[in-house]
């Protein structure tokens, strides 16, 4: 039953996430061939609004969960590509269901000699069978590619996370499938044309988190930087 919310979880959030208006037919600029003879999928589409929503299996069975002791909590890594419309979105969320609020705000994520920061997450709190649930994600963009190659070319390393919040703060170790999983369903995000400039310029519309490579600001495309400039978010590398 636990898991199921958290599937169901992930679909409701990645709706309220969008704050612009979805049109009625999918986009045809996204290649959905790439999820063709997938067995480790979960496919979704309302063919009357054009959405489409893709979630790894591995949600099914508790492979994507990683009890955190020392902590009180359980943490369910949950990546989803969603595509509408007007843009096709790929989301990294981590859920985190304990006994006290967390009330998390930010994601830091150490791969090799590099941590990636992220700030003004998206984030919700509610009250699940009388546990605190929480969860705290961002959308992959070009401010994210560095870290996701980062993340390949160090998959059979420890990869650690700190769920950040202004009660407490959560560490724990990515374990192998959630790493496959996540890079593997990156890979088809970027197969199916994920991560093509025009969308990457839907998705810099309205996106609100900052990313930091250690300490300095990552600088995604022209767009993004225009906008940070013009909200007065200069890049501490600009």
């Amino acid at each position: 039953m636990q898991l199921k919310k958290r599937i169901v979880s992930l679909a409701l959030a990645a709706m309220l996430l969008v704050s612009v208006p979805i049109s009625a037919f999918a986009t045809t600029k996204f290649n959905q061939g790439v999820f063709d003879g997938r067995d480790d999928l979960r496919i979704s589409t309302d063919i009357m609004t054009g959405e489409t929503s893709v979630v790894p299996t591995a949600l099914d069975d508790g492979q994507m969960i990683i009890p955190v002791l020392d902590a009180g909590a359980i943490i369910t890594v949950q990546p989803g590509i969603f595509l509408d419309d007007s843009k096709d979105t790929f989301i990294l969320m981590f859920d985190y269901l304990g006994g006290d609020w967390a009330k998390l705000n930010g994601i830091i994520i150490k791969i090799g000699d590099n941590r990636y920061s992220f700030t003004n997450c998206y984030s919700s709190r509610s009250i699940d069978d009388g546990f605190a649930s929480e969860y705290v994600a961002f959308y992959m963009k070009d401010q994210t590619a560095g870290m996701m190659k980062d993340l390949a070319e160090h998959r059979d390393d420890e990869i650690t996370v700190r769920l950040t919040g202004s009660a407490k703060s959560i560490d724990f170790v990515l374990t192998d499938t959630v790493k496959n999983t996540l890079l593997d369903m990156y890979d088809l995000y970027t197969a199916g044309g994920g991560m093509r400039s025009g969308n990457m310029y839907q998705i810099s519309e309205f996106d609100q988190v900052y990313v930091e490579k250690n300490g300095k600001r990552v600088i995604g495309n022209v767009v993004t930087t225009v906008l940070d400039l013009a909200t007065g978010h200069t890049p501490a590398n600009f």
